[in-house]
């Protein structure tokens, strides 16, 4: 089964020579880090003592070790796996992959925006270069939207596309390491690549940074197969082929251009001037680079960079600091996990893997004379400035640092090995990687259990739409497709319930015939029930969740069964629901400032679509108020609000608003005469008669 093959360990001459020293005060203490709670000072001393001291003495002494003949990387300290145990191995690694696959968990926000922008260019083509706010460049919804084309979308689709991403590309870490590692090396870098917290949770979104990790391992296999064709052809076929990956890359990632950085000084210390003369490898980038920079220009890329490299204003320096920090500390021990993506139960990496990290950073700079070493220091440095020198912390500005953390923590894992009685070897490395497989499973399954601190994790809007979209796909089971008008819905900024119903709504699913749709949907505010109920007697109404935008009353699904008088009524709100579509489309594409005025002018075109239908009115002017919510003008939006009021139905939530505002502005008998009308509305699911009593109170002052 194994062969006996190894070379023996250096025994250390002192105990600071040692590996071992180090790991066990340093995993106790990213333990207590990581899993106690504890005041900012003990913290700070037990950081300080546990961690800070170990990890100046092993840069000190461990870092002094005499190095070894044959570079670390390089040696085998374990025997060889066969084929029937890599077979258990490879198994093994697709269950957390299949536990992915297999969740229904809600999509979180951005899952649902970038799916949707995918649909739409899939639905009708358009070369759109940067995608939303974050003005992304266009790979990632460009192969998605080819996807979609394929397959309609639903949850186990997305989840498909990532689980396909997951297995393709482990050939490639295969075919990498296997040409520049030892077995062992790459036997660890594969264990931590499918066990791994931070590898897992990469794999957990339908977001851009699990291809780009594909990407960004072939560049690296295609700077190593260059690297190694010394001296190389000035067209040789390696240099094609880096130079056509690193410049598809500026298409795939904002971080990119620190690839390709990394890819010009890696050649260019490798081969001198020679390295000038690699046509086949500078043409590709600097054609590619030029088409980016062109397409920056004429799409105005950049805003969003723009605001992430903002300097802070005054009073604001801290929490700037507290964000470049997060991004050292969320890979030991945590951060605060607010719109970061980050981890939600300790740091990206468990408390042995951040050990395991630390002693293979001692390794690396023992190794310093050694280039490959050396480059790999400053390509992780070098990949970590981008969430350094950015506000608003968000862990995925470091993705590109994936790949070196595994090797690093595989190096750190080699040096453990290394120094161990070789019987001892294999089930030392069990000993230490069950652990680690079982903490980070378990921290991969706490990112789907809601917590006081929501932040990008979890998916904000999963009461609200995995109850409606249960209902709706019950009833198109029951009755076959329908409309399902999603446009009607004033929160836009995640459509992931637009994107999963697509495979039966009729209203925007063009592969579905029209023909005998049996029922439409939407949903809307619960104080609108007395006037559907007037129109629609049969409907029915399901309770989801509290109104955010109002917070009055709740949102409702409302199912309107399609009788034959209701014909009329679904062709109204099929073309005004079509109208509210492509204004959507526009916004999420192109939220900025410099597109607001043309997009929000589209909007009120939208208008002339309700047909003078009160509700379509109402729901106009709801999405009006939306679009207008920081509005510091409150005379404007009670204009607005008097409209979907007298133009539309005079439900209790627009009432209470209005009083609010009245009330804010200090013209407390118009907000009292409104409190009232709402009081005295068909349904009242607002706190009017809360605010009635509270303006009854106050004394008159002269």
């Amino acid at each position: 089964m194994f062969s006996d093959k190894h070379p023996s360990a250096s025994k250390p001459s002192h105990f600071y020579d040692n590996p071992w020293f180090y790991f066990v005060p340093l995993t106790m203490t990213n333990f207590i880090l990581s899993y106690v709670s504890l005041s900012f000072s003990a913290n700070l001393f037990i950081g300080v003592l546990g961690w800070g001291i170990p990890t100046i003495l092993g840069f000190y002494f461990f870092a002094r070790k005499k190095v070894e003949n044959q570079p670390l990387h390089l040696q085998e300290s374990l025997p060889s796996l066969s084929l029937g145990w890599w077979l258990v191995v490879v198994g093994l690694a697709l269950i957390p992959r299949f536990y992915l696959l297999l969740n229904n968990y809600w999509p979180v926000s951005d899952e649902g925006l970038f799916s949707f922008l995918s649909l739409e260019l899939s639905r009708e083509w358009e070369w759109i270069l940067f995608f939303s706010r974050a003005q992304a460049p266009p790979i990632f919804n460009w192969v998605s939207a080819l996807y979609f084309d394929c397959f309609t979308p639903s949850l186990f689709i997305l989840r498909l596309f990532l689980f396909a991403l997951a297995v393709i590309t482990p050939i490639f870490i295969y075919t990498t390491g296997r040409h520049f590692f030892s077995k062992s090396i790459f036997l660890f870098c594969f264990l931590f690549f499918s066990f791994g917290f931070y590898s897992l949770y990469t794999y957990k979104y339908f977001l851009g940074t699990p291809l780009t990790f594909l990407v960004e391992m072939m560049t690296f296999y295609f700077l190593g197969s260059l690297l190694k064709s010394n001296p190389p052809e000035r067209t040789s076929l390696q240099g094609w082929q880096l130079g056509l990956m690193t410049g598809l890359g500026f298409w795939m990632a904002i971080q990119w251009p620190l690839v390709s950085f990394l890819i010009a000084v890696t050649v260019i210390f490798k081969f001198k001037k020679k390295a000038f003369y690699l046509f086949g490898l500078w043409l590709p980038i600097a054609l590619s680079f030029l088409l980016f920079c062109l397409a920056s220009y004429f799409q105005k890329n950049g805003q969003h960079m723009t605001e992430l490299l903002a300097l802070p204003g005054p009073g604001a320096w801290q929490e700037r600091i507290n964000d470049s920090l997060y991004n050292w500390t969320s890979l030991f021990w945590g951060c605060d996990i607010k719109n970061s993506y980050g981890p939600v139960w300790g740091g990206m990496m468990d408390p042995i893997s951040g050990s395991l990290l630390s002693i293979g950073f001692f390794e690396l700079v023992r190794h310093r004379k050694n280039r490959f070493c050396v480059w790999i220091l400053f390509a992780f440095f070098l990949f970590m400035i981008p969430g350094l020198i950015t506000n608003r912390f968000e862990i995925y500005r470091n993705s590109l640092t994936l790949p070196l953390l595994i090797l690093i923590c595989a190096l750190g894992l080699q040096s453990l090995v290394v120094e161990t009685s070789k019987p001892w070897r294999f089930l030392l490395v069990s000993a230490l990687l069950i652990p680690v497989a079982g903490l980070d499973m378990f921290h991969m399954w706490k990112t789907y259990q809601p917590g006081p601190k929501a932040g990008s994790n979890y998916a904000v809007n999963s009461p609200l739409y995995s109850k409606a979209f249960d209902l709706l796909k019950e009833n198109s089971l029951a009755e076959g497709p329908g409309y399902f008008y999603w446009g009607f819905n004033n929160n836009i900024e995640d459509p992931s319930l637009d994107v999963l119903t697509y495979g039966f709504n009729a209203a925007e699913n063009p592969k579905i015939p029209q023909q005998n749709i049996q029922w439409g949907a939407f949903i809307t505010n619960a104080n609108y029930k007395p006037f559907l109920s007037d129109l629609y007697p049969m409907a029915k109404f399901h309770w989801l969740a509290p109104d955010d935008l109002w917070n009055q009353g709740g949102l409702v699904l409302v199912i309107v069964e399609n009788k034959e008088k209701n014909w009329e009524q679904f062709k109204s709100w099929n073309n005004f629901n079509t109208a509210l579509h492509s204004v959507t489309n526009s916004y999420l594409l192109c939220p900025f400032d410099s597109k607001e005025t043309s997009n929000f002018e589209k909007f009120l075109e939208t208008e002339k679509y309700t047909g003078g239908d009160r509700f379509l009115e109402s729901v106009f002017y709801e999405k009006l108020i939306y679009f207008r919510r920081h509005n510091p003008n409150h005379q404007q939006l009670i204009d607005w609000i008097n409209q979907a009021v007298h133009k539309g139905y005079p439900a209790a939530h627009l009432l209470a608003t209005e009083g609010l505002l009245y009330r804010a502005e200090g013209n407390y008998t118009e907000a009292k005469k409104l409190f009232k009308e709402a009081v005295a509305s068909r349904l009242n699911l607002t706190d009017a008669e809360k605010n009635l009593t509270i303006l009854n109170s106050i004394k008159k002052t002269p």
